[in-house]
């Protein structure tokens, strides 16, 4: 208990927990987090809109961008990012036969 005092002590001084620097960086996450579910959401949606198969993929990429935003709303920014652009990179074969129609 002693340790994680002064570790969190060590933290407080050297102002990492109340570094600006720290809270920019977070608010940096969170609006990257929310444009990439937002173009996500969209490509899904396009996606679903020109394609009538594979049910299944958009299943599993709504699940993917549910955790995400709900990885948001807990403030784990990077969790959200990830699950985005994951989201994302299972969406370009269905982005190029939009384009192909």
């Amino acid at each position: 208990m002693k340790l994680l005092i002064q570790s969190f002590i060590l933290l407080v001084g050297t102002g990492f927990l109340l570094s600006p620097a720290h809270a920019e960086d977070k608010e940096s996450l969170k609006q990257k987090c929310i444009v990439q579910l937002d173009i996500a959401d969209k490509e899904l949606e396009a996606a679903k809109a020109d394609t009538l198969s594979d049910a299944g993929s958009f299943t599993r990429i709504t699940v993917i961008l549910t955790d995400g935003a709900l990885a948001k709303q807990f403030g784990s920014y990077t969790k959200c990012i990830r699950k985005a652009t994951r989201a994302r990179e299972l969406l370009k074969p269905y982005k190029k036969q939009t384009k192909a129609n």
